[in-house]
């Protein structure tokens, strides 16, 4: 062996040796996070389970334990132990003494003989936590109108509670191994593989540099194909560098927002969603018509997302929103007869914090849990619009059947109220609503 093949091996030995501690630390810390993570979900598990299925029998054992009735508490206890993880259930008074107790017949489960698979799954689940006795109480108090009767106790089995987590857990064992054995397997041969290319002597020979002919360039798309085809040098290449700093013009910070805000989602009613252009131009149309109507009551409105607009206030201006979402409500019913103009319109209005990051005049974007909930609201929406009760609690609400006109608003958690406009206030509403139809409806017919 040459000293150039010793010190190759020695380099080829050396990057294995690296790539093989490398990958099982990759590996190996991606299961003890996972098998840290089973370990919570199965103290979870066992807990939630035992308490919410204690409490639930407790309920609904309340007036028997009273009664005594036990041939009832036995058929509830009986529907409990049916389960295959409840051990024991059991009912007592109030002094501890027991009114009954029930648990599965035994011999019910027969006895799994241990083989190689079940020898190589208690191996490799080694690392979960192992008891004692798998046996685990939970005993609640039974109350009866507010006051206590008797005491509820259920023994659950966790190990068969926690056996699709065990068993998920030894796939995932199972799986981290195959794959880090398969990845030192791959890693080896390409390893090999280059060193055996840097052994391969290397023809050096004088031959004059190969000189290509380019062809002047005609158009963009004769420059792309060449591209593509690496039919250009480097020295022919020039490209711009590209900025998007001028996309973010006012270089905003992000604000987080506590207080009144109102969502939109304004979505066209186009007959064939394949017109593209009479699509955009129609969502263009709805854009424009709700900024403007969000100056006309003082406010300021942000597109958000793809037909979604947001309109964020103090709550002295609860009386503005309320008008602009009778406004755009006004114009919906006046256009539903107009196929190219109509839209599908929906409003959410209420007390909520939001994260928000300005991009322009027009455009935000817009982050948080609680946001979140709303635009899942938004999108849930059948009615025209829904207020939130803590919003509700602090303006004055009406009958549906009042005599003042009213929107047809969700209340929550006040299915019979709604919000009525005067007289004067929805002649206003109007007047402003027909300017609007007047000014946009007649582009859009004129563009169509």
């Amino acid at each position: 062996m040459t000293p150039t093949d010793r010190s190759s091996s020695q380099s080829l030995i050396k990057s294995i040796a690296w790539y093989l501690v490398l990958s099982a630390l990759v590996f190996v810390g991606a299961w003890f996070w996972l098998t840290w993570q089973l370990r919570f979900l199965l103290e979870q598990r066992v807990s939630e389970t035992g308490h919410q299925l204690a409490e639930v029998a407790a309920i609904a054992s309340a007036e028997a334990v009273v009664s005594e009735d036990k041939i009832y508490l036995e058929q509830l206890l009986q529907q409990l132990i049916e389960k295959d993880f409840v051990l024991q259930a059991a009912i007592y008074r109030l002094d501890g003494t027991l009114i009954i107790q029930q648990s599965p017949a035994s011999g019910t489960q027969q006895p799994i003989e241990p083989n190689d698979e079940s020898k190589l799954k208690h191996m490799l689940t080694a690392h979960l936590p192992q008891y004692l006795s798998p046996a685990v109480p939970f005993m609640v108090e039974v109350r009866w109108q507010n006051s206590a009767v008797g005491w509820l106790q259920i023994t659950l089995d966790r190990l068969q509670l926690e056996q699709d987590f065990r068993s998920s857990s030894y796939q995932i064992t199972l799986f981290s191994l195959s794959a880090f054995a398969l990845s030192s397997l791959l890693g080896a041969i390409v390893l090999w593989r280059r060193t055996l290319k840097k052994k391969k002597p290397k023809s050096v020979e004088n031959e004059p540099p190969q000189t290509t002919e380019h062809k002047p360039l005609h158009s963009l798309n004769d420059a792309a194909k060449r591209v593509k085809q690496k039919d250009l040098s480097d020295d022919q290449l020039h490209f711009k560098p590209v900025s998007l700093r001028r996309f973010t013009p006012h270089n905003a910070p992000t604000y987080q927002h506590t207080g009144l805000v109102q969502l939109f989602s304004l979505k066209p009613a186009a007959k064939n969603y394949d017109d593209t252009e009479n699509y955009l131009s129609q969502q263009l149309m709805w854009q424009n018509l709700l900024f403007d109507a969000a100056a006309l009551m003082d406010l300021k409105a942000s597109l958000i997302g793809r037909n979604q607009f947001l309109v964020i206030g103090s709550e002295s201006q609860t009386d503005d929103a309320i008008k602009l979402g009778a406004l755009i409500h006004y114009i919906q019913q006046e256009l539903s007869h107009q196929p190219e103009l109509n839209c599908h319109c929906h409003m959410l209005l209420g007390h909520c914090s939001v994260m928000i990051k300005p991009l322009n005049d027009h455009l935000s974007l817009a982050a948080g849990i609680e946001f979140q909930d709303w635009l899942i609201k938004l999108r849930n929406l059948t009615s025209y619009g829904f207020l939130d009760e803590k919003l509700a609690a602090k303006i004055e609400l009406v009958e549906h059947n009042s005599e003042l006109q009213s929107l047809p608003l969700v209340v929550e958690n006040h299915p019979d109220k709604t919000v009525g406009l005067p007289s004067e206030i929805s002649a206003i509403i109007e007047r402003q609503a027909q300017s609007l139809i007047k000014k946009y409806g007649n582009n859009a017919n004129s563009h169509n």
